[in-house]
Formats: structure tokens, C-alpha cells, sequence
């Protein structure tokens, strides 16, 4: 796995440099003076640029004195710059850069005192350098007067502009941003490129933060090995190491080796869901799977996915569920399940609801709630209270606004914050699916999946998702590992598809072609 770094860590890490290996401040930040200066001159010249008019953007802590310590590497060089302290300096190593510059005779800028100047000089200029905050803004804090000046300044430039270690006004910790209300304005600052150090970080590879970094490009700054082995970090991008979760099959197996999973989908509207979630666990590799259906729905099934197993539910009228009739139903189906998959096209009549409490109420393994499984549950806290360390929810950004009672928009401001903080109140594993899907786990932290592309942007695509989740959890794989590989699986499948037939015209029904060639890639 890729390991992904928020704000506590990057500053454990620094710490743990100064104090176990001999490192100091003032050594960290020539290293990243020293990269980033590197990095520029790369970047430019596969833009095709030259430096031009540079201005050298200064927050008040030590992203500010990377600012410094860069404009240091520039004087040396003889490069012509202008720097603007946007804060004044606060940090130690800032504080002490700053001065330093000053007595070399270059004037320092402040964007809260030499407004005018400063705005000629960003609009005016051909590449700027964005060290202002780094990792140290938080999506909670509001914009002031002066930072929300200089992103006006920067949005009417044309300036190549180069962030250093994260875009400033996005966090590190959850890509979040302040947008100004009245007019939705993000208040923030958007890249070219962004330099980060030693390893990236979550708000730079999950939406909606990765949309201001541009290019990211990540540094080494010689900090050991020995070092980021002591800190435990929590977010993680996904590789194809998530597939290292699924065992290797026994020669001497069995179907039922390979679990057991219940499956309640589809209704007589959706049968479909039905058929794209077998399809989706089957391929997964799932052992025996049985789906409890109403004939309108097993009719469709059936003609498509001979290999699952029926129980057929006694229906009151066409399509509308006798939930009063399924007790033996239940009991039988669930006495040996390994797994359990709720929600895919089951519709939102009051039946089904009663159905799926029955269902949860009465199985001991773990649950797969997706689609209208979560809509019809959104309001029954008490439930995922109860049953919620036993759940993997895959909600798309509508039904995670419903589970948290806010709008979409809310939710895809704070897409991480939004998973883990449903993970961490009710125990359950949350996919929170779209761009950048994030798997998250109340004890085992959070995956940024990096496969998929706008061509699964289809209706079915979720359901062979939820599908192919239920399959894995059903072989007794860990529920946050499986989702995690689910998630990339899915996502890899889908580029694949991509690939051979264009995102307009693929379909959800053709990502099940493609799963197999996804396993078979790790043999």
C-alpha cells in the first residue's frame, strides 16, 4: 500500500527526524528548498516555460520558511523573484529566513500592508510559488480578509502557479475547503503543480482537493525509513497490494470453502440489480449463493445467472412482498450463510423494509447494505447502532447526505470526513462511493481508491460493486479488506473496459468481463 500522510503525521515525522536521527529544522527545510527548487525546474521545462516574473508566496509557519529557504536558493542563483510575506513570519526557522533575506537587501512584501503592490505583482506574474500553508490548514477554519484577497488576485492572473506541499486552503487531512457562501466560491488556491515531501498526503489523492493540485509531484527529503516505520499511518491509496486479501484457493476445495452468501435485490422494477450484484459476487468468488427473489424477479435472474440458488418470497399482490409469510424462509436460508447482501433494486415499499430488518435481525454475519437498503433504513439509528460493527455500507453521495441527515453537496466537500465519521459512529465499514471512492474502517483507518474513470458513470455499476463486495466478505475476508479490494477491483475492471471500448458506450454489465482479468493479473 501506498501510504498516505495527514497533518499529525507529517509533524510526528519531522519530530521524530530531529530527535532520533540527528536531523533539524533548519536541515528539513534546506532539503525541501533543495527538491522543490528541483522540481521547478523540471515542471517548467515540461511546461514548455521559463521563471519569468516569480513571486514567492509566505504563510507564518514552516510551509512559509520553505518559501524563504527557496527564495535563499534563488538570491544565491542571482534569479530575480519577489517575495510577499501573505502572514507575517511566526515560526522559528521562518522568523530567522525572513530576516536573513532582508538583510541580503531584498524587500519583503506584506499582502496586508502593501495591498497594491502586491496585487500587480500576482496578477502580473508568469510563475508563483504558493508557501503560504501547507499541511497546516484545517477545512473547519474560515477564511480571513487577506488570504481570500490573494486567491482573487491569483484567480485573474495567468501565472503558472506551483503549491508546496499541499494547494493552501485545502487540507491535508480531509481535501476539504472553505467555500465562500454567498457566491460558492472556493476560497482556495488552485495549482499547476503541487511539490509535496517525502509522501503524499490524503487531501492531494481524494476528491474534492485533488482538483486544486494539479500535477503533484512527491520528494524525497532523506527522512529514514526507520523513521516513518514508527508512525502508524491511517490512510493508505490503494495498489494492486489490496488483492493480497484473497487467499490462495486449496487444491483439495470446495464450493462450500468458498462461502455462502444470502442475497435480498431487485423487485419487479429492478430485476437487473438483482442480476448485475450475482454477477458481481460470483466473479469475486463466492462458493454457493442463494437469492431470495419474488418470481417476477427470479424469472429475469434465472434466464441470466444459472448458477445461483433460489428461495422464492410469497408476494400479496405482484411485486409487494409478504413479509408475514418469510420467517421459514429466512431461517433456512441464513442457518449456514457466510454473508449477507441487502439493498440492490429491492425498491422502497414499507414490505421490504420489514423484510430487511427481519433479515439482520436474524443472521450473524456480515451484512452488505447497499442502494435502497440504506434508503430504507436511514431513519432507524437504533439498527446500525446495534448491527453496525457487523456492516459494510456502500452509499453513493445521495444516500450518505440521507445517513447523515445534509445535502450532497455537504458530503462531497468532505467526502473523507463525511465516510469516517459515520465508520467511527457507528463501527461499520463505509464506501463511500465516486471519484476517489473512500473505503473507510472505524479501527483500520481509511483507503483513497485510485481505479475508475466518468465512463461508469451508468446505472448497475454499484450494484456489480456491492455484489462483488458481498462475495469477498463472504469467504471470511476481513470487511474493510474486502471492501478495499472490492473497490479497486471494480475500479481497475472498469479502466479496462475503458480502454477496449471507450467511456461513452461501456456499460455496467460489461465490468463483469473484465473482474476475472483483474484476479488473474495478481496470480
Amino acid at each position: 500500500m501506498i501510504r498516505l500522510a495527514k497533518a499529525a503525521d507529517i509533524r510526528r515525522m519531522d519530530s521524530l527526524a530531529i530527535s532520533s536521527c540527528g536531523f533539524s529544522e533548519e536541515k528539513l527545510m534546506d532539503n525541501a528548498a533543495l527538491a522543490l527548487n528541483r522540481r521547478m525546474d523540471l515542471f517548467l521545462a515540461s511546461q514548455g516555460r521559463e521563471y519569468g516574473k516569480t513571486v514567492i508566496l509566505c504563510g507564518a509557519g514552516n510551509n512559509g520558511g520553505d518559501g524563504y529557504a527557496l527564495a535563499e536558493r534563488f538570491i544565491s542563483a542571482g534569479r530575480d523573484f519577489d517575495i510577499i510575506a501573505v502572514y507575517p513570519p511566526k515560526s522559528d526557522e521562518a522568523v530567522r529566513r525572513a530576516l536573513h533575506i532582508k538583510s541580503l537587501g531584498k524587500t519583503v512584501y506584506s499582502a496586508e500592508h502593501d495591498t497594491a503592490e502586491c496585487k500587480s505583482l500576482v496578477i502580473g506574474a508568469d510563475t508563483v510559488v504558493d508557501a503560504i500553508f501547507g499541511v497546516g490548514y484545517n477545512s473547519d477554519r474560515t477564511a480571513d480578509n487577506v488570504f481570500y484577497r490573494v486567491v482573487r488576485w491569483l484567480r485573474q492572473s495567468n501565472a503558472l502557479i506551483i503549491s508546496v506541499d499541499m494547494p493552501s486552503g485545502v487540507s491535508s487531512d480531509d481535501a476539504g475547503f472553505y467555500e465562500e457562501s454567498s457566491e460558492h466560491f472556493p476560497v482556495c488556491i488552485k495549482a499547476d503543480a503541487t511539490v509535496t515531501f517525502q509522501m503524499s498526503k490524503v487531501g492531494l489523492e481524494s476528491a474534492p482537493g485533488i482538483f486544486y493540485a494539479g500535477e503533484v509531484f512527491t520528494e524525497d527529503i532523506f527522512i529514514p525509513e526507520k523513521v516513518l516505520e514508527k508512525i502508524p499511518f491511517s490512510a493508505r491509496l490503494s495498489d494492486i497490494g489490496v488483492l493480497d486479501c484473497i487467499p490462495q484457493r486449496r487444491i483439495d476445495s470446495n464450493k462450500g470453502s468458498y462461502g455462502r452468501l444470502v442475497s435480498f435485490c431487485g423487485s419487479r422494477n429492478m430485476p437487473g440489480a438483482a442480476v448485475l450484484s450475482c454477477l458481481g459476487a460470483l466473479s469475486g468468488g463466492v462458493g454457493l449463493m442463494t437469492c431470495l427473489v419474488t418470481d417476477s424477479v427470479k424469472r429475469v435472474v434465472a434466464s441470466c445467472v444459472p448458477e445461483v440458488i433460489f428461495q422464492t418470497l410469497p408476494e400479496l399482490n405482484e411485486g409487494v412482498i409478504d413479509a408475514n409469510s418469510c420467517e421459514s424462509i429466512i431461517n433456512g436460508s441464513l442457518s449456514r450463510a457466510t454473508g449477507l447482501l441487502i439493498g440492490c433494486g429491492i425498491g422502497t415499499d414499507r414490505s421490504a423494509r420489514r423484510l430487511i430488518l427481519e433479515l439482520i435481525d436474524s443472521s450473524q454475519c456480515p451484512i452488505v447494505l447497499d442502494a435502497d437498503g440504506i434508503n430504507l433504513l436511514c431513519d432507524d439509528i437504533d439498527v446500525f447502532k446495534k448491527h453496525g460493527r457487523r456492516m459494510v455500507l456502500t452509499p453513493h453521495p445521495g444516500e450518505m447526505a440521507r445517513l447523515l441527515k445534509t445535502d450532497v453537496s455537504g458530503i462531497q466537500k468532505n467526502r473523507v470526513t463525511s465516510a469516517d465519521f459515520f465508520s467511527g459512529e457507528f463501527g461499520s465499514v463505509v464506501v463511500l462511493k465516486g471519484y476517489r471512492t473512500v473505503v473507510s474502517s472505524p479501527d483500520k483507518g481509511i483507503y483513497i481508491n485510485p481505479t475508475g474513470n466518468p465512463g461508469m458513470a451508468k446505472a448497475g455499476t454499484g450494484d456489480v460493486l456491492a455484489g462483488l463486495t458481498a462475495g469477498l466478505v463472504a469467504q471470511r475476508i476481513d470487511p474493510f479488506e474486502a471492501a478495499a479490494c472490492a473497490a479497486y477491483v471494480h475500479g481497475l475492471a472498469g479502466d479496462m473496459a475503458s480502454d477496449e471500448m471507450g467511456e461513452i458506450s461501456m456499460r455496467a454489465s460489461d465490468l463483469v468481463r473484465y473482474i476475472p482479468q483483474v484476479f488473474a493479473s495478481k496470480r
